[in-house]
């Protein structure tokens, strides 16, 4: 079932833009619990131009058994609400902390609040589908619109009218129950784990060697990715294995040699090997290494985390899964998660 639902995603991505983000609204909930059951390696981003992102999109193909896109793409946006006398019909409870109305000034009647879908311009929307098209076909990837909820504030413009302000909705609350957070940290990576050395509570950082190819197209890429599956999915394993259990792990550095690396090592033979076909060679396709550094964070805001790094660009891994209830603050009482970070890219 919920491969026809991707697949179909996908087609209308490509074919029939405009049905797009009111067909993912229709299977959100189904699509949202797959990703959220899915058993492996998951990074989410935003994608907003690939040519920008080419080689954030290429280690994550290595890394990550499944990755989410948020088509947010550049300029135009596309905003898809509810019909006015049904504005509930996209979801089941809104969640919006006390600090955040406050601070926008915002009103609390539920009419003043209206969810809705956001999405790139539907020429993007085609160029993503295109360029992505391999992997997306191998749900691997999915090409997915980002939440917002738009509500009237109390402050009015000069004309009298009253502004409107859009909230985002934590990426990781589940389809029918929307948690409005505060966007914190907008950079490209988040500077607060360069500061953790010193922290007592923070474990040493680990190193991890992550090779993958550049100057190659995505769809070409997931093409040597799946003839060699076997010796990535043992990389991809290990290091869920790594992330699953990295409480009761007491040398992480062990499990990273013994296990770790060896596959990587395997992985960059691999990846050599291709760099040097002649048809590789005459396009430029190099063997790179991603420097990657882990983070088991324990004292840290999560949202802040989450967002700071996976909301322009990042990658990310948790840990566990979120638990949702109806107020944010029980995300502060959530399990470690942990954060991955490219440091450099090495050729």
């Amino acid at each position: 079932m919920i491969n026809t639902t991707l697949k179909q995603l996908q087609n209308l991505a490509e074919r029939d833009q405009k049905s797009f983000v009111p067909f993912y609204i229709d299977n959100s909930e189904s699509i949202c619990d797959w990703i959220k059951s899915y058993d492996g390696v998951k990074t989410q981003m935003n994608l907003y131009k690939i040519r920008n992102q080419i080689d954030l999109l290429r280690f994550s193909l290595v890394f990550s058994d499944l990755i989410t896109l948020y088509t947010i793409g550049e300029g135009e946006k596309k905003i898809t609400t509810p019909k006015p006398e049904k504005p509930q019909s996209f979801i089941k409870t809104l969640t919006i902390p006390n600090d955040i109305l406050a601070k926008y000034k915002l009103l609390k009647s539920p009419s003043d609040f209206i969810p809705g879908f956001v999405s790139c311009s539907f020429d993007q929307l085609r160029d993503f589908s295109i360029g992505l098209r391999k992997p997306i076909s191998h749900n691997r990837i999915v090409l997915r619109p980002d939440r917002i909820v738009l509500t009237l504030t109390e402050e009015k413009a000069p004309d009298g009218a009253r502004i409107w302000q859009a909230l985002e909705v934590d990426k990781d609350s589940p389809a029918n129950q929307w948690i409005v957070s505060e966007k914190t940290a907008q950079t490209d990576s988040i500077p607060v784990i360069d500061n953790l050395t010193d922290n007592n509570n923070q474990r040493d950082l680990q190193t991890i060697m992550v090779p993958y190819l550049s100057m190659i197209s995505i769809n070409d890429l997931e093409k040597v990715i799946e003839d060699n599956y076997d010796c990535i999915s043992n990389f991809r394993s290990h290091i869920k294995e790594l992330v699953i259990n990295h409480n009761s792990i007491k040398n992480l550095n062990e499990i990273n040699n013994d296990l770790i690396k060896p596959e990587v090592e395997k992985i960059n033979r691999k990846f050599k090997h291709v760099s040097n076909m002649h048809r590789m060679r005459v396009t430029g396709v190099t063997a790179v290494t991603a420097v990657v550094s882990m983070a088991a964070l324990t004292t840290l805001g999560i949202n802040a985390a989450i967002y700071g790094f996976l909301g322009t660009g990042g990658l990310g891994l948790i840990s566990s899964e979120s638990k949702f209830k109806e107020d944010l603050s029980n995300l502060e009482d959530n399990p470690m998660f942990l954060l991955w970070k490219i440091k450099q890219l090495k050729k």
